[in-house]
């Protein structure tokens, strides 16, 4: 019996080293890309999830406005009466600081604003002292809005009444670059008056 111990030839090597590499370069490429189809749907995920908690705590303090809402700008403020005499007012404002793109919520409760002709308006909101938006409710923000359509206007006793509110948030991706718009309008239960 006679053993042959000759090996693989080069040929044969540089052959199956090719092969190897192609197979490779293959699996390499299916790799990459599975890795950014996964970053890419993980952000426009996480970019969701963000916008839709931001809209479900600016929707919950919406739906209920009993007194006034205003829009301007970046900024919402919210009022709602607090005492049952209404002398008293819970006031809440979202604001967008453009600075480090962050959605940023205060809250001042039992506040005595300023009436003109029994009525509140803008002014007696935006002199308040003390009403800032320091608590983070959202980052990577490229733009805020908030804005009551044709639609959502009504006038009851001279007084401008809204019914609802659309509210415009945009995200940025991680990358940097702006998300899709994400817009909700909310219909509110109790017509507040529409300030401005």
């Amino acid at each position: 019996m006679k053993n042959d111990n000759r090996g693989f030839t080069l040929t044969e090597l540089i052959v199956s080293i090719a092969i190897f590499a192609i197979v490779a370069a293959a699996a390499y490429g299916f790799m990459v890309a599975g890795a950014q189809s996964y970053t890419g749907v993980s952000d426009k995920l996480s970019r969701q999830l963000r916008a839709q908690m931001a809209f479900s705590q600016i929707e919950n303090r919406l739906i209920d406005c009993d007194t006034a809402v205003y829009a301007t700008g970046s900024k919402l403020y919210i009022v709602n009466k607090n005492s049952t005499d209404g002398t008293k007012y819970d006031v809440c404002v979202y604001e967008l600081k453009d600075t480090d793109h962050i959605l940023y919520f205060g809250k001042l409760e039992e506040q005595t604003l300023a009436l003109s002709s029994g009525k509140l308006n803008a002014s007696s909101l935006t002199s308040l002292t003390g009403l800032t938006a320091t608590e983070v409710l959202a980052k990577k923000v490229a733009s805020f809005s908030a804005a009551v359509p044709d639609t959502g206007k009504t006038t009851v006793d001279g007084v401008a009444r809204a019914r609802s509110i659309q509210v415009t948030l945009v995200l940025q991706t991680r990358t940097g670059a702006n998300g899709a718009t994400d817009t909700q309008t909310v219909a509110l239960r109790n017509s507040p008056q529409l300030l401005s």
